[in-house]
């Protein structure tokens, strides 16, 4: 009976799957065999080659000969695997399912390593830990795909459905209608310009729980700079400590 792994093969080979639309890569694969015909696959893609029964089983074959592989009867075994696979409707839960398994066997690998290692580096574990967790894109797309992707957002804005993420100053999201997701955003001035009280700003009065990372000012500096604006108190005052009870006052109302 044929498994997930020789299933998404197998449609690969009768060209019924773009392996490209995969995101799989021979790592994924938990049986030698699986490992090595992907590679051919991989082979084939890269040099812009359709990677079908026959391109793949006269690769396979070749490489056999040159003893890098060990022997298979490639025809006859892939053959039988592309006459037993399921619909090409299967393959996309099936490929998710693979990666999957890998991170599972991934995760057991790490903890057996970290459990003979005496002298564990436990942050070299952990970001390898993390790295597994990676979300996985496509970045390939057509521009029948870009330009039906476009539609459907413009769509949902024209129905309200489009979920941006606002501003907090009105004048801004009138015209840029709020920030949209995959948004770079860069504002730039020469300094003392304003940019992070515009940032600042733009945060307090954010209602989405925004998150700052401040390579400039610790989070002592940033909460002046809001008692500031929201107090209305003089930034160069409460740097310097010369502020009387009524100042104080509006600092308290700020927080």
């Amino acid at each position: 009976m044929i498994d997930i792994e020789m299933n998404v093969i197998a449609n690969v080979l009768k060209t019924l799957v773009d392996p490209a639309t995969l995101t799989l890569d021979k790592k994924h694969f938990s049986c030698q065999r699986g490992k090595k015909i992907w590679s051919a696959i991989d082979h084939h893609v890269s040099r812009k080659i359709t990677p079908d029964l026959m391109t793949v089983v006269d690769y396979l074959e070749t490489v056999d000969k040159n003893g890098a592989l060990d022997s298979w009867t490639w025809l006859s075994d892939l053959g039988q695997m592309t006459r037993e696979c399921l619909p090409p409707s299967s393959v996309p839960g099936h490929a998710k399912a693979i990666r999957e398994k890998w991170k599972v066997r991934q995760v057991k690998t790490i903890g057996s390593e970290m459990s003979h290692d005496e002298e564990a580096d436990i942050n070299k574990y952990i970001k390898e830990l993390m790295e597994l967790n990676t979300t996985e894109k496509n970045y390939l797309h057509t521009f029948a795909e870009a330009a039906d992707n476009a539609l459907v957002e413009i769509e949902k804005v024209m129905a309200g459905e489009s979920v941006t993420i606002p501003t907090g100053l009105e004048d801004i999201d009138k015209v840029m209608g709020g920030l949209h997701k995959s948004d770079l955003i860069i504002v730039a001035a020469r300094s003392a310009m304003g940019k992070t009280a515009f940032l600042l700003n733009m945060a307090a009065a954010n209602k989405s729980s925004p998150l700052i990372f401040s390579t400039e000012q610790s989070n002592i500096q940033a909460a002046a700079r809001l008692f500031s604006i929201y107090g209305n108190v003089p930034n160069h005052l409460i740097r310097t400590g010369e502020i009387g009870n009524e100042e104080f006052g509006k600092i308290s109302s700020a927080i």
